[in-house]
């Protein structure tokens, strides 16, 4: 089919040409799109589109949704519920632009996991373009639980962030001005893409991208955690004035009716002179598509730009998609054919598990380890096993199919889930935290015979005291044998 991964967030209180905007996303086809402040206009369009995930994000709930940290996890998911309905393919914004607020969503994941509250979808975080400042705030130790709900919980959970550019598509690219020089005096850091021709076919492994890309580092972070990257979508999207390039945009002259660089609208002038002989809405258009093909088609965890926005609120006109008819047309002539890949989720426990399982000795290393009902931490659990060895059965990592694999770190350690059956509970056990060891059934009586040899020194009593213990000793080697391998035939020899 034809799907579009670029398209809008829309402000469905304020929403201009309704009828245009219906047209328009029925021949895009979008893979995203953003419905503020109207969950009946949201979940009308979910139920025409199947095939779309529409995000709600709620502004009114609290008067700005960057103060939606300011209820409990708990709160804010009840008064958000009324919203998600039956569908599947709506998904509810938590904050905007307030940082990430790691703990208050691993709170609300959480929460939805353990109510086992599968239609509740989140798009969360949607922190500002540049934000945080400081990159490294992603690999804080609070973000390993953040990310590997992220991870087990993929259809059920993506991040949203905010990426724009300023003036055109590679601002913030490696570092400096667009034109490679910086306040510092230093010049030649990358290459001038004022000239439209310097503008890199594959922007993905040219060093940071500090606006546009910057989710780069959330990737590495996840990564460096064990974890897969996250879904992402970029919940807006689009040019906006950016402070660390101020200096450069006033190299240029502002659109008419306008006093500053930011949205399209005010770049006309400015893509005049960079990308002569196209009008405002072609260049425009010419920015997003090169940042889709040369970023974000680059990674396949990345899976829509949302452009800010459709809307008819006087504060965002400049920004406003909706009378933008050449850039619709050149849109919907851009959409291509795709597959969307499969959004992964946990795997059930195995069907055919009694004709794969083995019987394994197996003892926790750590105290008593968990059994949970799936390959995840945070699932229920059912029981534990127990650090004395006891025969159980199990799929060993090394028979696990690819779709039943589940690797993660956990603590510092990296392992797999194991599906495994103690007593009647089937269930998952992480094996970084057991000692399992194969148990050979039915060998050969005579190859576990155990010659023991005691040479008797000493007096009589000394002797009768001797063959006391060893009568002890003998009694304890073969209880002990028959706990280990209560199927063989052990023998223990004597000749003093």
């Amino acid at each position: 089919m034809t799907q579009s991964t670029i398209s809008y967030n829309i402000n469905g209180a304020d929403c201009p040409h309704a009828d245009v905007l219906e047209k328009h996303l029925q021949a895009i086809n979008p893979r995203w799109a953003l419905i503020m402040d109207n969950a009946a206009m949201a979940q009308d369009y979910a139920r025409a589109m199947p095939g779309t995930n529409f995000i709600i994000r709620n502004w009114a709930l609290t008067k700005g949704d960057e103060n939606a940290y300011s209820l409990t996890p708990a709160a804010w998911l009840e008064a958000r519920l009324p919203e998600v309905g039956l569908l599947g393919n709506v998904y509810l914004y938590t904050g905007n632009e307030a940082g990430i607020a790691a703990k208050w969503h691993i709170d609300l994941m959480k929460l939805i996991v353990q109510r086992n509250l599968k239609l509740v979808k989140l798009v969360i975080c949607n922190v500002a373009v540049g934000t945080p400042s400081d990159v490294s705030e992603w690999k804080r130790a609070e973000m390993r639980e953040f990310f590997q709900l992220l991870d087990e919980h993929r259809d059920q959970f993506v991040l949203g962030l905010h990426e724009y550019f300023a003036g055109i598509a590679p601002s913030g690219f490696v570092g400096g001005f667009p034109d490679g020089s910086w306040t510092d005096g230093r010049t030649n850091l990358h290459p001038n893409y004022e000239d439209r021709r310097n503008w890199p076919d594959d922007a993905s492994t040219i060093g940071m991208l500090w606006h546009c890309g910057r989710f780069k580092v959330v990737n590495d972070a996840a990564r460096s955690f064990g974890f897969q990257p996250p879904r992402i979508v970029i919940t807006e999207h689009g040019a906006d004035a950016l402070s660390d390039i101020a200096l450069w945009l006033k190299k240029f002259p502002v659109s008419d009716g306008y006093s500053q660089h930011r949205a399209w609208k005010s770049l006309g002038a400015l893509w005049a002179r960079l990308l002569p002989g196209r009008s405002a809405q072609q260049a425009f258009f010419d920015n997003v598509q090169y940042l889709k093909k040369a970023v974000y088609d680059r990674f396949p965890n990345v899976e829509g730009q949302l452009l800010y926005t459709w809307s008819g609120n006087f504060q965002w006109l400049e920004f406003d998609m909706s009378e933008a008819d050449e850039f619709h047309k050149l849109l919907e002539k851009s959409v291509e054919a795709v597959t969307p890949a499969p959004v992964p989720s946990l795997p059930a426990f195995p069907a055919d598990f009694d004709s794969r399982a083995k019987s394994y000795m197996v003892r926790a290393t750590d105290g008593a380890t968990t059994v949970r009902a799936k390959p995840s931490q945070n699932a229920d659990m059912l029981t534990t096993i127990s650090p004395l060895p006891g025969i159980l059965k199990l799929i060993d990592a090394a028979d696990l199919r690819p779709d039943e694999r589940v690797q993660q770190t956990i603590g510092d350690r990296l392992g797999v889930w194991l599906p495994v059956v103690v007593g009647t509970v089937k269930g998952w056990s992480f094996n970084a935290y057991l000692d399992v060891q194969p148990v050979i059934l039915n060998p050969q009586p005579e190859v576990l015979k155990w010659q023991v040899v005691i040479d008797y020194q000493g007096t009589a009593e000394q002797k009768a005291v001797c063959a006391t213990m060893w009568t002890a000793f003998n009694t304890f080697l073969q209880r002990a044998a028959f706990a280990v391998y209560p199927t063989r035939d052990i023998q223990v020899v004597d000749k003093p």
